[in-house]
């Protein structure tokens, strides 16, 4: 099975499971209590020789779910969203969307800073890199190339490490605007 395809099962019978849970419960059910759902169906699958081809990926949900404050549902409805409305080819190592998002893995298993969709009614945290889902979707063709600089925001007071870490990556960073009150960065990404 290919392995953008098998991701998107992954995130959808995920998705569907904790689905059912909730609805068997007749109550609310916080963040956290999901994420503990989500992380107990994932885990069996990291040991599973099926699943092989997404291990990093279902790795990386795994221990999102452990963080304090996480929302593991909006990331696998994220991840869903991205995969649903591209074809992204992550198969292909080299392509640029994987690397694109081993850099944001990076960055949030090693220096906590995490990765989120914006819009004009977002509210900005620190450590956190804000992407504009309509650049993603039109700068990123079916191959998982970055065929357009994309756009984006962070706040954040160690600017000179993510523009490390993204050069390990293949990746260059412009930036474009900064207000030193907020430590908040407007920059681009290209290759």
């Amino acid at each position: 099975m290919e392995t953008s395809s098998q991701l998107t099962d992954i995130v959808q019978n995920t998705l569907l499971h904790l689905y059912i849970s909730v609805s068997q419960t007749h109550s609310f059910l916080p963040a956290h209590t999901r994420n503990q759902i989500i992380t107990k169906y994932l885990k069996p699958k990291l040991k599973s020789p099926q699943f092989k081809a997404v291990k990093s990926g279902i790795k990386t949900l795994v221990l999102v779910g452990k963080k304090k404050n996480a929302n593991l549902e909006a990331k696998l409805l994220e991840l869903h969203d991205v995969l649903e409305k591209k074809n992204t080819g992550w198969a292909d190592p080299k392509a640029d969307v994987d690397r694109l998002f081993a850099y944001l893995e990076v960055l949030n298993e090693q220096h906590n800073i995490d990765s989120k969709m914006f819009d004009e009614n977002t509210l900005l945290v620190s450590d956190c890199i804000y992407f504009y889902r309509q650049e993603l979707e039109q700068n990123i063709n079916e191959n998982g190339t970055i065929t357009a600089p994309l756009n984006m925001l962070i706040q954040a007071d160690n600017m000179e490490m993510v523009k490390s870490v993204v050069m390990d990556y293949g990746f260059q960073i412009t930036s474009q605007c900064n207000d030193n009150a907020q430590s908040l960065h407007r920059f681009q990404l290209h290759k």
